[in-house]
């Protein structure tokens, strides 16, 4: 999409992806998975392509949903 529309998509898929499991991940073998990969996506994201914008986009929608995911299955 950003080689038709260059401003879209304001939020990095990969990292919403990796950042969201490696927030919600209760096992360590999926941590571990999701920390390589986050690993290989800030260094594509910040040295590689710049794309801190996205970055930081895909990060913070992560963070957000993987609240409202604690939330959801947290005992009130």
């Amino acid at each position: 999409m950003r080689a038709v529309i260059p401003p879209l998509p304001f939020v990095s898929g990969h990292t919403l992806l990796a950042g969201y499991a490696l927030l919600t991940a209760y096992r360590w073998p999926l941590r571990v998975v999701a920390l390589v990969a986050f690993a290989e996506i800030i260094y594509t994201k910040l040295f590689s392509s710049l794309g801190i914008l996205s970055f930081l986009g895909g990060l913070a929608v992560a963070w957000l949903l993987a609240e409202g995911w604690r939330r959801a299955i947290t005992p009130e």
